[in-house]
């Protein structure tokens, strides 16, 4: 977690304005798995260490990175020489459901960097308290802001900057929508519908996949 981000929280939790963040367990995994595509949608998945270094598969396309338990990023490069697009995953995270119109990634290198990939990137939520709070982008972190008499602020628009989704939960945190990460796909943007009042929490996630892609 980013120091900053970890005064901040510190800060929050002493006034009561964010929810409590689950426990962050050290991984001791050593490989992580590439699943492939071809031109012809023949799929294969691979295992490779995290000491392998950069890995191909015969020109073959990333469908999804899972299972990175190495604890480090790992880069996608879109061409077999590293050229071209380029795509950080978070240490510890997922990613799937990439589209053949972006970049075609055929290079996965790990790295020895341990800091997720939006790190340094900050989110500023509208809120019906008219409250301005920026926020790092931490994986698995709950937020909401309290305003007093049991009573929570409503979320009525965020940008998601991070490279995760982000989930909109209502007061008894179940899921209302689910926003796509930034950098691959697009930033999108959930925006109170102004009907629904029960908005009151977001949540980080360690999933990486549009939400389109289930």
């Amino acid at each position: 977690m980013h120091i900053t981000s970890r005064l901040f929280v510190a800060a929050l939790l002493a006034v009561g304005l964010v929810g409590v963040l689950p426990a962050v367990t050290a991984s001791a995994a050593t490989t992580y798995k590439v699943t492939w595509i071809d031109s012809e949608d023949a799929v294969t998945t691979m295992t490779y260490a995290c000491s392998g270094g950069i890995q191909t598969y015969y020109g073959e396309n990333v469908l999804e990175v899972s299972a990175n338990g190495c604890g480090d990023r790992i880069w996608m490069h879109q061409y077999t020489d590293g050229d071209g697009n380029s795509y950080c995953i978070n240490p510890n995270a997922i990613t799937y459901g990439f589209s053949n119109t972006y970049g075609d990634f055929e290079q996965v290198e790990p790295t020895g960097n341990q800091a997720d990939c939006d790190a340094t990137t900050e989110i500023d939520p509208i809120w019906s308290s008219d409250d301005d709070i920026q926020e790092y982008c931490i994986d698995g972190h709950t937020f909401r802001v309290y305003i007093g008499y049991g009573e929570y602020a409503f979320v009525l628009k965020i940008v998601n900057l991070c490279n995760v989704r982000i989930w909109i939960h209502d007061s008894a945190g179940d899921a209302l929508a689910c926003v796509s990460p930034g950098g691959y796909p697009p930033a999108s943007t959930y925006v109170w519908n102004g009907v629904s009042q029960n908005a009151t929490e977001y949540q980080i996630s360690g999933n990486q996949a549009p939400c389109s892609a289930g």
